[in-house]
């Protein structure tokens, strides 16, 4: 269930994008948050009313189980829409993923090629580009409870760090008080805690690969340098 809700910490990616990030991107967090959890509210409420929480549970795929006990017209309807949610997950990783792509090339830890940002529409083409077949190569070779299981620990581990990172900010630059920041990195490293050891493992096996990318990325930037 964390998995679905990943989407909000998307906007926080598009900081330099946006008109004052300082205000706009906390008031979007907080309407995207409250009204995803109101509709899965909604959503969970009629279909236990119509299959029951045992029966739900039972189901590999719930949400298709409570349409078709409602009948041919709502489950056609239902199966459009969970479509069209999943072209605007698809999206959103996009949008977001690409964006810190651009960032980590800022730094150096990814190829700089992946910083460039196009003059005509201020988008990191190269970075966007990249993003997209590294999804279309996951969806290919991945299974989606994997993917989503891995996905939701890894994540995890990230929001973990800005927790972290936050802790460390000076009090004037802070927006919550910094209980906020313990309590959310106290609830990230649970949530991970509690996640199977193969899906934990298999999570720190890519993380590795990650930071040996990096450390190739880093390596051969040095060489390359001008002495």
């Amino acid at each position: 269930m964390f998995f679905a809700y990943t989407g909000y910490a998307r906007l926080a990616t598009l900081a330099e994008e946006v008109r004052e990030p300082e205000r706009t991107i906390p008031r979007a967090m907080l309407i995207s948050l409250g009204g995803a959890s109101v509709l899965y509210l909604l959503v969970c409420a009629v279909a236990i009313g119509v299959v029951g929480a045992d029966g739900l549970a039972a189901s590999r795929a719930p949400l298709s189980t409570a349409a078709e006990r409602l009948g041919t017209p709502i489950a056609v309807a239902i199966g459009v829409a969970a479509g069209t949610a999943m072209l605007g997950v698809l999206l959103s990783q996009i949008l977001g993923i690409s964006r810190v792509l651009l960032a980590m090339a800022r730094r150096g830890d990814l190829p700089g090629g992946l910083a460039k940002v196009e003059a005509r529409h201020g988008v990191p083409a190269v970075a966007v580009l990249t993003t997209g077949g590294l999804i279309l190569l996951v969806t290919l070779v991945g299974r989606i409870e994997w993917v989503a299981s891995t996905a939701a620990f890894t994540i995890l581990l990230y929001y973990a760090v800005a927790n972290s990172a936050s802790l460390r900010l000076p009090r004037e630059d802070l927006m919550f008080p910094r209980w906020v920041s313990w309590a959310g990195l106290a609830t990230c490293l649970l949530f991970a805690a509690s996640i199977r050891p193969a899906v934990a493992g298999a999570g720190l096996g890519l993380l590795a690969i990650g930071f040996a990318v990096r450390a190739l990325v880093r390596a051969f930037t040095r060489r390359s340098e001008p002495s």
